[in-house]
């Protein structure tokens, strides 16, 4: 997709940063391009929309994600080459004038040929109240680098789903629960280990599997709890009484990527016709990858939810990780992880994954936001997995947050570091920036 304003890589490459603006109310411009580069023009819009950004923690926030629906617009019909996010604040790069551009993407969630929504980070002080504007005109100069990827292939003789940041990826080996590959340089590596069908012999650069998965819920997966007299019972769609009698007998699933943008790449897993024995199930969830951030979000919707019994609950988990030495739990939030990974080892000589002696280092963390009461469970009847259950939704809708590091990542190295990641996550992802009402402006 066109960018509505110059790249960022170009924009670093050829300018040198500016003086900060000492009027964050004046009307952005810029004149850009070089004879060496593909695209030459100038940024300029007769209208724009203010937008208000309140910061509601007490402490900074960096890249925040913010998502403005396109209902909200006082001025919705236009085409995304139109739209520039502009951070008034930001020194401008040579070229602009009163402030600089954010990378941003607007993303046609349901297919239908309209963008529904604008999608960019910011950045923001504690208990800050923050304006950005959005400028509508024909600005179309060139593309961005992605710092996120999605994509779907044939991989081990099935269709398998990836997703990813530079700095840490997933896939569904499983298809309900989340696999992930570590990253030794910042780089987007899903289609290079999925083209080449990497995996044994992945190149030492490119990155590795580090953990398994098997029966657990791995790096991340939702379950239905459907049995209150029996704790640790969980139903997940791969394990229905079905399993292993082929497709028109058990749990299906189909997949499309949904974005694949600068800043957020989203996965939809589509599970039909997951008959549990209590009850007939189908559901959509939505896997997103953020730029920078070494999580991924996912929203569950179900679709048809046929409980045979009252007392059913939403659930999610992940793996409890071998030999664990770091845990931590508070509220809808648990980490998990290792200095002995042992477990993980592959037997297979030559895998440039993890090696013994070598890795200080391996973690996995959940968070399920306050809002959805989760309750707290370590279940070992499919392996260990630290789970949450929750009471149903009235839209019979919930998400949660997983995230994951190693000590050859080129960030988040360490326990330390993992654990204090995690804990200002959760904070932030319990408390998304508020976007306030927008307000249209011309120029005059």
């Amino acid at each position: 997709m066109k960018r509505v304003i110059v790249a960022a890589s170009l924009l670093l490459l050829f300018f040198a940063p500016g003086a900060r603006p000492a009027d964050n109310t004046a009307w952005y411009n810029a004149s850009f391009g070089s004879q060496d580069v593909a695209y030459r023009g100038e940024a300029s819009a007769l209208f724009r929309v203010k937008v208000t950004l309140v910061n509601t923690l007490d402490m900074p926030r960096k890249e925040c994600p913010v998502a403005i629906p396109r209902v909200r617009m006082p001025l919705p019909d236009h085409y995304p080459e139109w739209i520039t996010v502009i951070d008034p604040d930001l020194p401008p790069q040579k070229g602009e004038v009163n402030g600089s551009y954010l990378l941003s993407q607007l993303d046609d969630l349901d297919k239908d040929g309209i963008w529904d929504e604008l999608f960019f980070m910011v950045d923001m002080e504690p208990k800050e109240k923050k304006t950005v504007y959005i400028y509508i005109g024909r600005n179309m100069i060139d593309q961005s680098r992605h710092y996120t990827h999605a994509e779907i292939g044939m991989y081990g003789k099935h269709v398998m789903p990836w997703w990813e940041t530079e700095h840490i990826g997933w896939k569904l080996w499983y298809p309900d629960s989340a696999d992930m590959y570590g990253k030794r340089e910042a780089k987007l590596t899903a289609n290079i280990m999925l083209t080449n069908h990497y995996g044994h012999d992945t190149p030492y650069s490119v990155g590795a599997d580090i953990m398994w998965v098997r029966k657990t819920f791995g790096a991340g997966g939702m379950c239905l709890f459907e049995f209150p007299s029996v704790p640790d019972s969980l139903s997940r769609p791969r394990f229905s009484p079905y399993a292993g009698k082929g497709p028109f007998s058990d749990t299906r699933y189909a997949y499309d990527v949904v974005l694949n943008g600068p800043v957020r790449s989203m996965i939809r897993a589509h599970t039909m016709n997951w008959r549990t024995g209590k009850g007939t199930y189908e559901l959509e969830q939505y896997y997103t990858s953020y730029r920078n951030k070494n999580y991924y979000t996912c929203a569950v919707r179900f679709l048809s939810f046929l409980p045979d019994s009252l007392g059913v609950q939403f659930g999610c988990g992940i793996q409890r990780v071998s030999n664990e030495r770091l845990f931590y739990q508070n509220g809808g939030t648990v980490v998990s992880g290792t200095n002995d990974l042992s477990a993980y080892l592959t037997p297979n000589p030559g895998d440039p994954g993890l090696k013994s002696g070598v890795e200080p280092f391996l973690g996995l963390a959940l968070v399920v936001k306050d809002t959805y009461k989760p309750q707290f469970f370590l279940s070992k009847s499919m392996g260990e997995n630290y789970t949450f259950r929750m009471p149903l939704t009235g839209d019979l809708t919930y998400e949660f947050l997983c995230a994951g590091g190693w000590s050859e990542g080129a960030v988040l190295s360490s326990a330390k570091e993992f654990k204090e990641y995690i804990v200002k996550a959760a904070q932030e992802y319990n408390n998304p920036v508020i976007v306030e009402p927008l307000a249209a402006e011309q120029k005059k």
